[in-house]
């Protein structure tokens, strides 16, 4: 993602910040910028390996972070077992 959002006012700075933390520890990195329509299909379709994105809060609720975070699985291809047990 190349564009800032209101939640990621440097996107190129922050991914570069990222890979600067990764690579210490021995995981290599490669930026691979997007504009945003872009960046959202990959997204969408699994093109990635880890991928920045955020959301804001429509409203004041916590819930509502917390439903965005643990009810859409396809965007970050996530699943704890240990988390699905906690949500029952």
């Amino acid at each position: 993602m190349t564009n800032p959002r209101p939640y990621l006012s440097n996107p190129i700075r922050a991914a570069e910040l990222i890979k600067a933390d990764l690579e210490k520890v021995g995981i290599p990195v490669k930026i691979v910028p997007n504009e945003w329509g872009s960046h959202l299909d990959r997204i969408r379709h699994g093109e990635h390996e880890m991928a920045l994105l955020g959301w804001v809060g429509d409203n004041g609720d916590a819930d509502s972070f917390l439903v965005r975070a643990t009810r859409q699985r396809h965007r970050h291809r996530w699943v704890g077992v240990g988390y699905l047990l906690l949500e029952e």
